[in-house]
């Protein structure tokens, strides 16, 4: 099924940014503790979306909890793509893709949830 492969590969993506966001963190001697928690949140709700994939109402729900996540997300990139320029630590380009990525994971996921709800009517 489509849907199931394009929440794969976001899942995918999202886990690849956790290990990137991880590493930023060291960068700036953040401790990771509370990141590890918003980023069980998120991978849970993408394992559930996988698991409950029969339920076109419970689908619509779970993609709107992944827009907010990758929503957070997104306001975090561009929080530190603007103090980039300032830090030595971050580098601009590295920020900007992960930006890129994210604003298309939500692209992403708003199809996947519009294309759910249209279904239910």
């Amino acid at each position: 099924e489509g849907e199931a492969r394009e929440l794969a590969k976001i899942a995918e993506e999202i886990e690849a940014d956790q290990e990137t966001l991880l590493a930023i963190m060291d960068r700036l001697d953040v401790p990771p503790s509370r990141f590890k928690r918003a980023g069980a949140w998120i991978g849970e709700k993408l394992a559930r979306s996988k698991l409950r994939a029969s339920s076109p109402w419970g689908r619509v729900l779970q993609f709107e909890s992944l827009i907010m996540g990758v929503t957070g997300k997104i306001k975090l990139w561009r929080c530190l793509y603007e103090v980039a320029g300032s830090d030595a630590r971050l580098q601009k380009q590295e920020i900007k893709t992960l930006l890129d990525r994210a604003e298309d994971q939500r692209r992403r996921l708003e199809k996947l949830h519009e294309d759910t709800a249209h279904s239910l009517s």
